[in-house]
């Protein structure tokens, strides 16, 4: 594995899918830092992606989806041999900075409950619990303030 102390942040890109989908335990709940991401590569106007790399390996992949109301959902997920080294915190803090995220009013994430580090990642970016979605995760809210 590559030295994830060191890595870019670039757009989400269809070559990046591919060694995403081969990433070990790719749909355990486990091996996603918040909640696994529907992956659509290339920007949309709904759709936004981001990688982060090293060289050409992919850490980590962040999305945001917009739903008709114009809310945003935001999905990260690691590799699972590239954990615990920070990543989801820049990931969160570059996309936070994006275009098409800034203007967003309100940001969703949702965590797995035990997931410590990713409810303490959102934290630090200005998201707070709001409840529990369908699914038995725990729902973070991220209000944009004027």
């Amino acid at each position: 594995m590559s030295d994830t102390d060191e890595f870019s942040i670039i757009p989400l890109e269809h070559k990046h899918t591919a060694q995403i989908e081969r990433w070990p335990s790719r749909h355990s709940a486990a091996s996603a830092l918040l909640k696994t991401p529907v992956i659509t590569a290339g920007p949309s106007p709904d759709n936004y992606g981001w990688v982060a790399v090293n060289g050409d390996e992919v850490l980590a992949v962040a999305t945001v989806r917009l739903n008709q109301e114009r809310v945003g959902y935001l999905n990260c997920i690691v590799k699972p041999s590239s954990k615990r080294k920070g990543l989801t915190n820049s990931l969160i803090a570059h996309i936070l900075n994006q275009a098409p995220v800034k203007d967003i009013v309100h940001l969703h994430a949702a965590v797995e409950p035990a997931n410590t580090a990713a409810r303490q990642a959102l934290k630090e970016h200005g998201f707070t619990m709001v409840g529990n979605d369908q699914n038995g995760y725990l729902e973070y809210a991220r209000h944009k303030h004027y």
